[in-house]
Formats: C-alpha cells, structure tokens, sequence
C-alpha cells in the first residue's frame, strides 16, 4: 500500500511537507515514532487513500482512483 502511495503525493504541492505532517498526526495518533510512510500502519494509510478519493481493497491489495460515476 506505501507503494501507491506516490499517487496521493502526486495530488500535493509539496509533497515533502504533506509526508512530514502526515507522520507526526499518525505519531500523535498511535503515540509512536514513525520514519517513512512504510512505517505506517495500513489501516491510517487506508484512511488517508479514502480521504483522497481513493479506494483500498485489502483482499485484492490493490488501491484504485474512485470514479465520479462510483462514488
């Protein structure tokens, strides 16, 4: 799932920036420490994909745009 991740910081101005918040919010979340988004459990990755329009299939492992007509 961190692997598609590039797709969520393809939709952001500075990506680096949007990496550093995302890890101390899922730091202030979980109380742990959290180095890349790799790190990160998949259940908040899945959360941040939705956010973003995105949908998660855990059974397929597959993570999709979700179309205007869908949802």
């Amino acid at each position: 799932m961190s692997v598609a991740f590039g797709a969520v910081l393809g939709q952001k101005d500075d990506p680096d920036d949007f990496v550093k918040r995302l890890l101390g919010a899922a730091e202030s979340k979980y109380e742990s420490k959290f180095k890349s988004v790799e790190d990160l459990p998949e259940e908040y990755l899945s959360r941040v994909f939705e956010h973003h329009g995105w949908e998660v299939s855990v059974k397929d492992q597959e993570v999709r745009k979700v179309s205007e007509d869908n949802g």
